[in-house]
């Protein structure tokens, strides 16, 4: 059994009795920063998968749209790491581009305008990501109306260039990510004979198989995916 302690809880309570001031803040820089890294990590996996599908129309149609809106979702929560719940900025952006600004711009224009609202989006690159048609079709001996609508969810040339910036913003996310990693074993390193602190712990011990809801072989599996633990 994979046993291990939920250090967010443990800083939620730390937060109550206003202790270790150093660990509770770095406790939360590292949650922060690899919150926003594994956003990245998983819109960039929904890229991969729409990748395999390329192939496949009929599949692509079927997952397409909820692969990229998956996608898109992630990489505007990930960027916008300013909001309330986050704690603060990583800078997941900085070092783009004008090409890769104007890039973001579209993805985040297609999240508020389109994803997230039933909007029109005003980007050139985002204005045909959903167009929609009702229609009255003349015949001879009368008329039908009717409606349909098209999606840009398999745009080759958009989806390149997204995945170039989930190049960018992921290489900025998991440095910052490591560095507070790194800054975080530092101080729990100093606090690992503290009475006090260590008899709190038992009070925040879980197990990866009981958090997931999955056996101890695909436990141990999971656990080893280097991308929480090594550059990209």
């Amino acid at each position: 059994m994979v046993t291990f302690i939920n250090i967010s809880e443990l800083t939620d309570h730390l937060d109550q009795i206003m202790k270790y001031p150093d660990l509770r803040r770095a406790i939360k820089v590292f949650h922060k920063a690899a919150s926003v890294a594994d956003d990245l990590f998983i819109a960039r996996d929904a890229l991969d998968t729409m990748d395999t599908l390329q192939d496949d129309r009929e599949r692509l149609k079927l997952f397409g749209k909820a692969l990229m809106s998956h996608a898109i979702i992630l990489y505007s929560r990930a960027t916008h790491s300013d909001a309330p719940g986050r704690g603060g900025h990583i800078g997941a952006t900085k070092g783009y581009s004008s090409e890769q600004k104007e890039t973001h711009e579209a993805l985040i224009a297609l999240r508020n305008q389109i994803i997230a609202h039933a909007g029109i989006a005003r980007h050139s690159l985002s204005k045909s990501w959903r167009v929609e048609a009702p229609y009255i079709w003349e015949e001879h001996d009368g008329f039908n109306i009717g409606y349909t609508s098209k999606h840009a969810m398999d745009n080759v040339i958009l989806r390149g260039r997204f995945r170039d910036l989930l190049v960018k913003a992921l290489k900025t996310s998991v440095e910052k990510r490591n560095i507070a990693r790194d800054a975080l074993a530092e101080i729990w390193n100093r606090y690992r004979s503290d009475q006090e602190l260590q008899g709190m712990l038992g009070n925040f011990l879980d197990t990866y198989e009981r958090f997931h809801e999955v056996s101890e072989e695909i436990a141990l599996e999971q656990m080893a995916n280097p991308r929480y633990r090594d550059p990209i």
